[in-house]
């Protein structure tokens, strides 16, 4: 049986009405690597993400123009943080350690990848282009999703590095925050020109890893890009070996 890989949705309110919603990129992407994608919409009880931790196999934390509450790392939200949906924040950061506590692989995308940051202990940055002096523009929003936009570069040794086996990757960006302080037990794993973090992995967890990119819309234009999705669904299928 094909690893079961839930992904997580964000929110959207069309004519008056809240629907779970996400791209589908993400289900494509696991598809094409071997997976069984499976949606999770936003949920009142966290606890039932014990469940879902202990049923399936690996867990995407997607992205979604919604920022994270900065109350959860302690700071206060400054006029320039976008939507926030505490309640998404709470079930992802309770998705995220049951599937910690399970064992099970993790990767968290975009907003995931702060996700992952922030439930870890660390913190963000609000909002980069008032926050980072001579910050480049992270959110692209005259470029498709599909489009590449600028370079990162990967850090020798790292998880990262091991997939791609380069040091510069060319990648997408549609994020306005990201890492500030990196939680501990936490590395960078890639950087762009301006210093920013723009993946953190694990340095325990066989395989806990968040990009600052949308690798998933990159893999039918980029097929290279698909190389970290199957070693995601790889990781799973070890999981399930041990």
């Amino acid at each position: 049986m094909k690893p079961i890989i839930g992904i997580t949705t964000s929110t959207a309110t069309i004519n008056h009405r809240t629907y779970n919603q996400i791209t589908n990129y993400y289900d494509h992407s696991i598809e094409m690597s071997g997976g069984l994608p499976v949606l999770l919409p936003i949920l009142q009880d966290i606890d039932l993400a014990q469940e879902l931790a202990a049923q399936l196999d690996g867990l995407i934390i997607s992205g979604g123009d919604e920022d994270i509450n900065p109350e959860a790392y302690g700071e206060i939200a400054t006029q320039c943080v976008c939507r926030i949906n505490t309640l998404r924040d709470a079930w992802e950061f309770s998705l995220y350690r049951q599937f910690k506590e399970a064992g099970k692989p993790i990767l968290g995308i975009c907003r995931g990848c702060q996700v992952i940051n922030v439930c870890e202990g660390g913190s963000l940055y609000q909002n980069l282009c008032h926050q980072v002096h001579n910050c480049c523009n992270h959110y692209t929003g005259n470029k498709l999703m599909c489009e590449l936009y600028h370079d990162i570069k990967i850090v020798p040794g790292s998880k990262l590095h091991n997939i791609f086996a380069t040091n510069i990757l060319t990648t997408n960006s549609f994020h306005n925050q990201a890492v500030k302080e990196i939680a501990s037990g936490f590395k960078a794993s890639a950087h762009s020109d301006d210093g920013i973090i723009e993946a953190i992995e694990s340095e325990t967890a066989p395989f806990i890893v968040g990009v600052q990119a949308h690798p998933e819309a990159l893999t039918d234009a980029y097929p290279h890009f698909i190389k970290l999705f199957k070693a995601f669904i790889g990781a799973t299928e070890k999981t399930r070996r041990d």
